[in-house]
């Protein structure tokens, strides 16, 4: 991973600040209720395993629609998974620990094989070459990875999808909720601005799927999705055979 020059304290504001965006972004909104709607065509699905859960945004969404689930969320960030605890401390299924994806030791936290796998943005700033090979390992025969990756850093797209949105659809709460929004905003690009990398792995679907199919997923062509994210992300879902 790049080295980031920050404090803790930065990191902390990052957390709160990414909490509050995303939380009402609609397009993360969005990707989050697709991520869920793929995870819930896994049958039978009672374990699923979220890889860089950052705040717990995605796993809110999860247990949230299945109910039932048992769902271990793995993150590097300490910060993060004080953040994730906190917004599922009404879920005893829920359980989130700290590891690095960048090391082999994360599989160990698995103690049985899963149902499914959720990575959402993650896997462009990992710098290990066997992660998908490893999450092949942690599932169990007919288990699912649901992979979205960054295919571009467009700061502009997610705005203007936003803008739409804000324009079209939002109600007056919503649009109340929005104004709150500024000063974070610009604070939240700004962190990403200092601490992105020149060698993030960045992919659309078409590279992404080979790198999925190399461990042995069968690539589910009717899910893949280019679009995802506001146009800047790709999904592609993966069974184990």
């Amino acid at each position: 991973m790049p080295e980031m020059m920050v404090t803790e304290a930065d990191w902390r504001q990052y957390m709160n600040d990414y909490q509050h965006i995303m939380g009402i972004s609609i397009t993360h909104r969005a990707l989050r209720d697709q991520v869920a709607f793929l995870v819930q065509k896994v049958d039978p699905v009672s374990s699923v395993l979220v890889l860089g859960a950052g705040p717990g945004l995605e796993s809110r969404t999860l247990v949230d629609t299945l109910p039932g689930i048992h769902l271990l969320g793995l993150e590097a960030l300490p910060q993060a998974v004080e953040a994730a605890r906190t917004l599922l401390s009404d879920c005893d299924r829920a359980r989130f620990v700290q590891a690095d994806l960048n090391l082999s030791t994360w599989t160990r936290l698995v103690t049985k094989p899963l149902d499914a796998a959720v990575c959402v943005n993650v896997y462009y700033i990992l710098k290990n070459p066997q992660f998908i090979h490893q999450v092949y390992e942690v599932l169990r025969p007919g288990g699912r990875f649901v992979m979205v990756n960054q295919a571009r850093p467009d700061e502009k797209a997610h705005m203007a999808a936003q803008m739409r949105w804000l324009e079209e659809e939002a109600t007056v709460e919503e649009l109340e909720t929005w104004k709150t929004v500024g000063p974070r905003l610009e604070r939240f690009l700004d962190f990403n601005r200092r601490v992105a990398g020149s060698d993030f792995n960045f992919t659309d679907a078409s590279t992404l799927m080979p790198l999925m199919e190399a461990p042995g997923f069968r690539v589910l062509p009717e899910y893949t999705d280019d679009t995802a994210y506001a146009g800047t992300a790709a999904l592609v879902v993966g069974e184990k055979l």
